[in-house]
């Protein structure tokens, strides 16, 4: 395993019990890892309908390390991280990143970044984000994802919020737009009223559905005309 890497899972698990979320951001820009160290991890030939690729690097009962593939026009849905309580994400591209407030059922986009090659977001428990690439060249990025006391994947469970479909849904594994039915379980409903969020909503998924079966891609188009 990459030397930068193991130094990164040794700090975890020497610190894993007390970790704050800005010592792991300070440890990973001092690190200085670059793209190279990521592509034992690479998977930018993921199934097209698929949100991005996704390798796990390394797991044990208190943190997750992983690596993400992201090609042009790829998305994650709208998302937690199931059980983590901190964690953070490192991006070695231009990522474009979202940020999202769920209250009384209604969802809301509240913020909109563009990062840069080597930024560091921060990961908490009520965290709700999306990002993906609107730019024309794939790029990595970086998941570490960390929690006490949990019996399963620390990013078991996790609630994809469906705008499209007004509704939360959980499941465990990739937060990719329009999963199989067998794979998730209904919530709770979700409503969106506002402009802006659907706006730059449609601008991710849309994209990605034209990747999508036909009756999926169906299902967007006839979405997006009641807006």
């Amino acid at each position: 395993m990459n030397s930068k890497i193991n130094q990164l899972i040794e700090f975890l698990k020497l610190n894993q019990s007390h970790i704050k979320p800005n010592q792991l951001k300070q440890f990973l820009v001092g690190l200085k890892l670059e793209t190279e160290d990521l592509m034992p991890w690479a998977d930018f030939n993921h199934p097209e309908h698929e949100g991005y690729g996704r390798k796990l690097v390394f797991a044990n009962s208190n943190f997750e390390v992983m690596v993400m593939s992201w090609m042009p026009k790829d998305f994650s849905a709208v998302h937690n991280h199931g059980y983590t309580q901190w964690g953070a994400v490192q991006v070695f591209g231009p990522a474009t990143h979202y940020v999202y407030k769920f209250e009384k059922s209604k969802i809301k986009l509240v913020e909109k970044a563009q990062f840069e090659s080597k930024d560091v977001v921060l990961v908490t428990n009520d965290f709700i984000h999306q990002m993906g690439n609107k730019s024309n060249a794939p790029y990595l990025t970086l998941h570490i994802y960390g929690a006490e006391n949990v019996s399963s994947e620390i990013t078991a469970d996790s609630f994809i919020y469906e705008i499209e479909k007004n509704r939360v849904v959980k499941t465990t594994g990739g937060a990719f737009f329009q999963l199989e039915e067998s794979n998730v379980t209904v919530v709770e409903p979700l409503y969106c009223d506002d402009e802006w969020t659907l706006n730059e909503f449609i601008e991710t998924i849309l994209p990605k559905s034209q990747a999508f079966k036909s009756a999926k891609k169906t299902n967007i188009d006839n979405w997006i005309k009641t807006i």
